[in-house]
């Protein structure tokens, strides 16, 4: 199938067709960059320039034909391609806007899009309360009681409650002066007191410091609400 593919594109041979093939390792290969539209990767075949491998790209998305029938119309076109390609953030975004081609019939495509900008229009208007109530998410400020401890620093906890690492000599038991502990690691006692977490040495933080993960929460709880109703409206 791959064969048949590339040997009806305008100027492949069966010649450059197995060079493609043997270059990409399998006619499927072949196929999947051209429909990529990977023209870097295209023009590394031997014998195939950029500009012929822009034109078999196009060939291949069903781009390149007779529509743009003037040197004038061409002209215009690739003047448009080079001030569109200008604003691309890398060479291979480049290539890719490339293969951009005058659509032949663009009044349906115009109308699509004039809708989709009128439901958007409506659609803002409808929630303009709710994005009033949408704000930047915030993090309170606040130390908690609760003790970690853990063999590994965990400096940037400092600041929200106190971290201890317990010494060789130490054990869980001597941490029980302390009504709320999240333990982390190894040394943990097998059954929690009341008010502890034991957790793995590697949890997520969310767990480590769970008071401050629910007043994150609920700081934010009107910002996120906006945002919930926002995505269940789309």
């Amino acid at each position: 199938m791959g064969r048949m593919v590339l040997t009806t594109l305008p100027g492949v041979s069966e010649r450059m067709a197995s060079k493609m093939k043997d270059h990409f390792g399998s006619e499927e290969a072949v196929v999947s960059t051209l429909a990529s539209g990977d023209v870097g990767r295209l023009a590394e075949v031997e014998g195939l320039s950029v500009k012929r491998a822009l034109s078999l790209a196009r060939s291949f998305a069903g781009g390149e034909g007779t529509f743009l029938a003037t040197k004038e119309a061409q002209k215009l076109h690739q003047h448009l391609l080079s001030h569109i390609q200008s604003f691309a953030s890398c060479s291979a975004t480049k290539e890719r806007m490339g293969l951009l081609m005058p659509i032949a019939d663009p009044e349906p495509r115009r109308q699509f899009i004039g809708a989709a900008m009128h439901l958007d229009s409506e659609w803002l208007n409808e929630r303009k309360e709710e994005w009033a109530h949408l704000g930047r998410l915030k993090e309170k400020q606040e130390r908690y009681e609760r003790v970690v401890v853990s063999s590994e620093p965990l400096e940037h906890l400092k600041r929200y409650c106190r971290v201890l690492k317990p010494t060789d000599q130490e054990t869980w038991k001597d941490y029980t002066v302390f009504k709320t502990v999240s333990w982390l690691g190894s040394g943990a006692p097998m059954e929690a007191p009341d008010g502890w977490l034991v957790l793995g040495s590697s949890p997520d933080e969310a767990l480590i410091l769970p008071e401050r993960t629910i007043d994150w929460f609920t700081h934010n709880r009107r910002t996120l609400d906006v945002v919930c109703s926002v995505i269940e409206a789309m």
